[in-house]
């Protein structure tokens, strides 16, 4: 598979760490770490990611998911949550991830959804 783009949405530094490692050890480019909201908006703006791995807890009251619907109504890019509250995602009140991880998760798991994540994404 071609290299692709993922920005990585995540507030607490050794997970994003972890997380970027992980990409990059499966051949990908890692436009990005975000810690905020903002962030993570405008570093998909100006990189257009091929994937999305966020958390959805973020540092203060930011929001992973506030970020994702964001970038999200500007662009079409697969997203996997990586969060220790997956049940903030899956209340059957709106529109369900395709792809939920929960922390502490295991790497090859995390390496499976990427795969999967992207092979139904076109670059």
């Amino acid at each position: 598979m071609a290299s692709v783009r993922v920005l990585v949405i995540e507030d607490e530094a050794i997970i994003a760490l972890d997380v970027a490692d992980i990409v990059r050890n499966a051949g990908h480019e890692v436009v990005g770490i975000a810690a905020t909201e903002k962030t993570a908006v405008e570093l998909a703006r100006k990189h257009s990611p091929h994937l999305v791995l966020a958390d959805i807890q973020l540092r203060g009251a930011d929001s992973g998911i506030s970020a994702v619907n964001e970038i999200m109504g500007a662009m079409a890019v697969p997203v996997i949550f990586v969060t220790g509250f997956p049940e903030r995602l899956l209340t059957g009140k709106r529109v369900e991830p395709a792809f939920v991880i929960s922390k502490p998760f295991d790497p090859d798991l995390l390496r499976a959804a990427i795969a999967q994540a992207l092979h139904t994404v076109s670059i």
